[in-house]
């Protein structure tokens, strides 16, 4: 005990010193890494920085303010549903198809696969565009990957899977989501788990009869099935997306949070908050933290706060759009099923 109090001792200022110039080098080095990644001078990322302490950013709006963002469905008439969310910077298309299929994992519980593909607006390996998830820790890979792996924990993970089972054991529902990033920019994980919800949101389970019969030796297994459709567009059951939340980003740039960043803001941003906002009662439930840098545990609380009253803002504007093209024929959805149905 002595000789380890000794050493403490003797050790601390030494110690200290190290762990004090290792940090500064750290914190240098993450600093510059930072200001790499994007094509912004010196002067401009001041001007971002001091901007942003000023609540003005660039482009007029104050730190707590989204840029508004057009949202069409109804989009690609051999889906089941489809979204396409456009903003200034981000064009997102989001299609999803279903199929009825046995299990493979849970047997009272439905499939969901997710896809996004970035290639239509993003460099050679995924980056480019102003999006390099790499960079903020999410390991190596391509942002296609990065992305998808994303959206099925913070997006999809949330889908009540038990009302897509029709037969336990037998038969459930198997939905799959595709996405096509055609245009990358600022905050673009945010238009995504948009134009995922957008098109699950519009997304009609078809009423499905099902009549089952025994195996020959009439031990319950599952011999030959009959399956009729009621093709009335009333009769269909929406798909459950009562918790499926949606993504905002928030961005520390000069100590201050920023709601839906720029691509230059994310050139002088030096970490990242994942935040994922449920329509149902509007709670944050996922937060994630991307980046090397610290932040101060005191400010969650007013992080999610603000970014539940800017979902709250998209939610409602979310229904506006939907409620406004209500006018488009739904019956896309179950002749993309019926389809389907010939192939099994």
């Amino acid at each position: 005990m002595a000789a380890a109090s000794s050493f403490s001792s003797s050790g601390s200022s030494s110690l200290s010193s190290s762990a004090s110039s290792a940090s500064s080098a750290s914190s240098a080095t993450g600093a510059a890494a930072c200001r790499g990644r994007g094509l912004l001078c010196g002067a401009e990322l001041l001007y971002l920085e001091e901007g942003v302490a000023c609540n003005v950013r660039e482009d007029g709006r104050a730190c707590v303010e989204v840029r508004p963002s057009q949202v069409e469905t109804f989009a690609l008439p051999k889906c089941s549903a489809s979204a396409i969310v456009r903003s200034s910077e981000n064009t997102v298309l989001c299609g999803v198809s279903m199929q009825l299929a046995r299990p493979t994992a849970a047997p009272d519980e439905g499939e969901v696969f997710l896809t996004v593909d970035c290639s239509a607006a993003l460099g050679v390996g995924g980056v480019g565009g102003g999006v390099a998830l790499e960079s903020f820790g999410l390991g190596e890979g391509s942002s296609n990957s990065s992305l998808q792996a994303l959206l099925s924990d913070m997006v999809l993970s949330a889908v009540d899977k038990k009302k897509l089972c029709l037969v336990p054991g037998k038969l459930i529902w198997r939905v799959f989501v595709d996405c096509m990033v055609l245009k990358a920019g600022g905050c673009l994980l945010d238009a995504v788990s948009l134009a995922v919800h957008a098109a699950l949101r519009t997304t009609v389970l078809p009423c499905v009869f099902v009549d089952e019969e025994e195996g020959e030796e009439g031990d319950g297994a599952l011999g030959q099935i009959s399956i009729q459709c009621d093709e009335r567009e009333a009769a269909g059951e929406c798909f459950p997306v009562e918790d499926i939340p949606i993504i905002v980003t928030v961005g520390e740039i000069a100590n201050r949070y920023v709601w839906d960043m720029t691509s230059n803001e994310e050139s002088a941003c030096v970490c990242r908050l994942l935040v994922a906002v449920s329509p149902r009662g509007h709670k944050c439930v996922g937060v994630q933290k991307l980046g090397a840098s610290l932040i101060d545990i005191s400010t969650l609380p007013t992080v999610m706060v603000n970014s539940q009253r800017v979902c709250r803002e998209i939610f409602e504007r979310l229904e506006r759009q939907i409620a406004s093209q209500k006018t488009k024929k739904n019956s896309q959805q179950l002749s993309a099923f019926m389809r389907s149905m010939a192939d099994l």
